[in-house]
């Protein structure tokens, strides 16, 4: 579902459920020194799951250049229990909380945006906060440079107990749109 109102406000709520057999998943293997980075990997059969899910969004339109936008997202992940025939086996693979926010400023030629993106802790995984930021610049119509910091304050963080996301790291990018 989808509301706008006027021209500055818009609320989005998405519903889902989605239901997966055999889902498969590489994991770490605990080799028996309790630390999961440097153990071997391995495919994992999950059987049946079912996953439920809500998205909500919020985007005010500031003014003219500035606008700020909150997602949160909630996911519940449950693998069939074959004994019990219900769905009670929590899923330690997904997070089950994440949010977003942005402030983004949007001028003539200029452009700047701030994200900061939360992922609560599940199974081995603990929680965390990346922010990333983006400078854009209009060089003429259909011409048009980026650069982006992602990770900016250099997060020690991952989304797989065991498998570590990048550091901090600087993307270069140019759309040319040709009319």
């Amino acid at each position: 579902m989808e509301y706008q109102y006027l021209d500055r406000l818009l609320a989005k709520v998405t519903c889902y459920r989605t239901s997966v057999v055999d889902l498969i998943e590489w994991r770490p293997e605990d080799d028996g020194d309790g630390d999961l980075r440097n153990a071997p990997w391995s495919p994992q059969n999950f059987g049946r799951v079912r996953m439920k899910g809500v998205d909500l969004g919020l985007t005010w339109r500031l003014n003219q250049q500035w606008s700020t936008g909150l997602q949160l997202h909630y996911l519940d992940a449950k693998e069939l229990n074959e004994v019990t025939g219900n769905y009670d086996t929590k899923l330690d693979t997904r997070t089950p909380l994440s949010a977003a926010w942005h402030l983004k400023y949007s001028g003539e030629r200029w452009g700047y945006a701030m994200f900061t993106r939360y992922f609560d802790g599940y199974g081995d995984v603990g929680t965390s906060v990346i922010l990333d930021l983006l400078c854009t610049y209009k060089i003429k119509t259909g011409w048009t440079v980026r650069l982006g910091v992602n990770n900016a304050l250099d997060r020690d963080y991952e989304f797989s107990a065991g498998y570590p996301m990048p550091g901090r790291n600087f993307r270069l990018e140019m759309d040319l749109k040709f009319q």
